[in-house]
Formats: structure tokens, sequence, C-alpha cells
């Protein structure tokens, strides 16, 4: 019996508020067959405050758009995948020489990678786990005049924006009815976000 290989179109849409930054997983199980491809379109949109090297980030709104991309290795048992789009970084608010400023990063890109191991497989539900690592870049200029020090510092403000996500996964993928699935369990999440600013003028 040959076996040819199999393309699966998917969209995904998600909306977390107070969530981190987390990005998009999936189930943490595998589910195509060894040589299957799938090529898809993935929405995320997240909201929240930060706490970055002891200074309060309010209101950091993210928007991602992805193109994903996965492929089966083993016979719905493990599955590798990437995606990569662009990113939207909006901050409410942001101290920079003493002066709050909100940032309004535009669109740059965003890029990360995974891999989905299925451990065991019953009837009605597949137990695995999931590894992914996820990387954005945003940035923006602002203009303006503030004293730090007893200087006076007026000009231009660059702020560059990046952000490392790692988020390892475990837990089960239940089979409610054809074609419908849930999924849930423990997650560890790392996120590591850089705020570099550097005022000219």
């Amino acid at each position: 019996m040959s076996k040819r290989p199999l393309c699966i179109i998917s969209i995904v849409m998600t909306l977390c508020v107070n969530s981190m930054a987390i990005d998009f997983m999936g189930p943490p199980t595998a589910d195509l067959k060894e040589g299957q491809w799938k090529v898809g379109y993935t929405y995320h949109y997240s909201e929240n405050d930060w706490l970055l090297d002891e200074v309060q980030i309010d209101t950091v709104k993210i928007t991602r758009n992805y193109a994903t991309f996965n492929y089966g290795l083993v016979d719905e048992h493990m599955e590798l995948y990437g995606f990569i789009g662009y990113a939207d970084t909006e901050i409410g608010s942001y101290n920079v020489f003493g002066k709050e400023i909100s940032f309004n990063g535009n669109n740059d890109y965003a890029f990360g990678a995974g891999a989905k191991i299925t451990a065991n497989k019953y009837d009605n539900a597949d137990w695995g786990a999931l590894i992914q690592a996820s990387w954005l870049k945003s940035d923006d200029a602002a203009s303006g005049a503030s004293i730090d020090g007893g200087h006076t510092y007026s000009g231009k403000y660059e702020v560059d924006f990046h952000a490392y996500e790692l988020q390892i996964a475990v837990g089960p993928t239940i089979k409610v009815m054809d074609g419908w699935k849930v999924y849930g369990g423990p997650f560890v999440y790392v996120l590591h976000g850089v705020i570099e600013d550097e005022v000219s003028g």
C-alpha cells in the first residue's frame, strides 16, 4: 500500500485578555500521518500589563498574523510545525526619561517553530506534549521633551521592542464528535522582553 501526501488547510482565530503575551499553541498532540502536511492562517490578539526589569508597562496589545506550516514525521505520533508573519504591538504607557509616552509599533516580522508528540492514544482521547518557541519585533518613534536628573531632553524618542517566548505543554486532546476536539492541560511559559529606547535631538 502506498502513502500519498495530503494537504490540509486550516484557519484559526484567538482573542485573549490578561493572558500575558502567550502565542497560540493548538492541541498538544500530533494528528498528521507520515508525509502529510498542513498549511493555514492564524490570527491572534492578546492584551495585558507587563513588568519588565522592574518597570511597569501598562496595556500591552499584540496582534499577530501568521501563515502556518505543519508536517507529519510519524503517523499521528510526531509532527513538526513553523509559522511566519507579522505582529503589531501597542503599549498604553511607557516611561522614557521620566516622560510617559505611548508606543504604537509598526507591523514587523514575527516567526516561530515547534514540535508535537503523541505519547498515548485511546478511543476517546490522545495524550501528548508540545514545545514551541516564537519571536517578534516592533519599533516606534515619538517626539517631545522631558527632564531627567536636572537636564532637559528634547527631540525624538526611538523605541525598539523585542519579545521571545518559550512554551511547553502537556495534556489530552479529547475527541468530542467527528471533526470536533477539545484540549487542555498544564504548561510552562517563559517570556523574555526587551525594550530599547534612544533619545536624539
